[in-house]
């Protein structure tokens, strides 16, 4: 039995594995051809993306996981929703239009396509078809990969807006292929718009920790760009980019595990061998972390950058045991302790923040990095120490 986890992630983990070597050597081509720069300004329209991205959250997804293994119709009423807030996301793309260098229709592709994402993942972990998710992300990435290898190498795109184009369709393919793939789903949910605003009605008061779960957990994510791309070089921060792009990679082959734990049968099944082999796949993930950083950073920048690679492969010995702590809080529909975990990553960027605006310190990519670093660790930390103070409070066994 101990070794069923590991098993099961392996076969879970094929495809997303495969998806992220392709999305590396995409970022390789992106960085060698197109410059450090663009890689750096690709990086904030991304944030941009993720931002516009919580107007899905009207019905947070992780509710949603788990009220669609509960209700058989709720997947009719959750599609009306999503149908509906991809109209809504006409209003922010063109708000905000200004802050891109790309075209209107461009723009809403991209956040369109990107946000989609949100859609495929909730259905597909609430059906328990992990693999077929995974899947669909390697054939984006594969999508992705041969478009840029067809028109970056040629010289035929050589500019950002080109880039986001090929991207943008990479994602849009997807997108289409799951809506025709699931067509009479969509037809049927046009039925259930009046369902759906009554059942935000009349949940919305659980909903309120999950908005700020999710508000907090997208700004986690991007709230060292947004805040110091003004106050660094787009260089330094197409490296830190690049860099972040390495530990979400390794932090991306164990999601799998989250995932495998919100399908609720699974929480008993695996748990026990997910704890025994916890230090293996920490270790396995340190060592992978540091060995690919070093090949993808020498191949992109032209440096190794060896000891920040080192000093953040220390963060997956917390990490396994972080996101088990997050799924076992979720499966509870408990989002306390997992908002202030959030909520203390955004401590060290916002205090570091205001000290270089209120002071002449230089500003660099050590300090971007450090920051990450300590907020990720001040974020795991106290998750992993909730959840062993609340098991021994209430005595649960999970």
């Amino acid at each position: 039995m101990a070794a069923n986890i590991v098993r099961k992630l392996f076969s879970l983990s094929l495809w997303n594995t495969s998806a992220a070597a392709i999305n590396f050597v995409a970022n390789v081509l992106i960085a060698r051809i197109l410059g450090i720069d663009v890689f750096g300004e690709f990086a904030y329209l991304s944030s941009l993306a993720a931002l516009f991205s919580l107007i899905f959250i009207v019905i947070p997804p992780n509710y949603a996981i788990m009220r669609y293994q509960d209700d058989e119709k709720f997947k009719f009423v959750f599609t009306s929703f999503f149908i509906l807030i991809n109209v809504l996301l006409i209003i922010p793309v063109l708000i905000f239009q200004h802050l891109t260098q790309i075209p209107f229709w461009l723009f809403y592709i991209f956040v369109f396509s990107t946000s989609f994402q949100i859609y495929m993942d909730t259905c597909l972990q609430a059906e328990n078809k992990l693999n077929h998710y995974y899947f669909l992300i390697f054939a984006q990435a594969l999508i992705k990969i041969i478009l840029l290898g067809f028109m970056l190498l040629p010289g035929w795109i050589s500019d950002f807006e080109g880039l986001i184009l090929i991207i943008s369709f990479a994602q849009f393919v997807i997108a289409i292929y799951f809506i025709v793939n699931r067509l009479t789903v969509f037809v049927e949910s046009l039925k259930y718009f009046g369902q759906m605003f009554r059942t935000i009605l009349a949940e919305i008061n659980s909903f309120y920790p999950y908005y700020f779960n999710i508000s907090l957990k997208k700004l986690d994510s991007n709230i060292i760009i947004l805040l110091f791309e003004p106050l660094v070089s787009k260089e330094v921060l197409g490296v830190y980019s690049l860099i972040t792009k390495v530990f979400q990679f390794i932090t991306g082959l164990v999601r799998t595990a989250e995932s495998l734990f919100l399908f609720k049968k699974n929480i008993q099944k695996y748990q026990n061998s997910f704890i025994k082999n916890a230090f293996f796949i920490s270790a396995f993930l340190q060592f992978s972390m540091i060995l690919v950083g070093l090949i993808y950073m020498k191949s992109t920048a032209g440096s190794y950058y060896t000891f920040w690679l080192i000093l953040l492969s220390f963060l997956m010995y917390p990490y396994v045991f972080f996101i088990k702590a997050r799924a076992f809080f979720l499966s509870l529909y408990k989002n306390f302790h997992i908002n202030i975990s959030y909520a203390l990553f955004l401590l060290p960027p916002s205090i570091c923040f205001i000290i270089f605006q209120l002071t002449d310190l230089n500003l660099g990519l050590n300090e971007l990095i450090l920051m990450l670093f300590s907020s990720s660790l001040l974020q795991m930390i106290y998750l992993v120490i909730m959840e062993k103070r609340f098991k021994s409070s209430f005595g649960k066994d999970w």
